[in-house]
């Protein structure tokens, strides 16, 4: 009796792994992503050119224009 509830826990945690991992995120993840505020635009250019590039040199015109932005926002 006690193997069997533990192979049926076994199974059930199984299947819920399985279940969990072909659905899909239920958060809007583009509203938690996108970045707000005075300097919207260049971070998220930043943070883009960041993900993409593996040598992060080739984004440091974005990078300065990120920190010129939160100097002219007092930020």
């Amino acid at each position: 009796m006690v193997a069997f509830i533990v192979v049926e826990a076994a199974v059930n945690l199984l299947n819920n792994r399985l279940l969990n991992h072909h659905r899909q995120p239920t958060t809007n993840t583009s509203i938690i992503n996108k970045p707000q505020g005075p300097c919207a635009w260049e971070i998220k250019q930043f943070t883009e050119c960041a993900q993409q590039k593996h040598d992060l040199s080739l984004c440091e015109g974005l990078n300065e224009a990120l920190r010129q932005c939160k100097v002219n926002n007092n930020m």
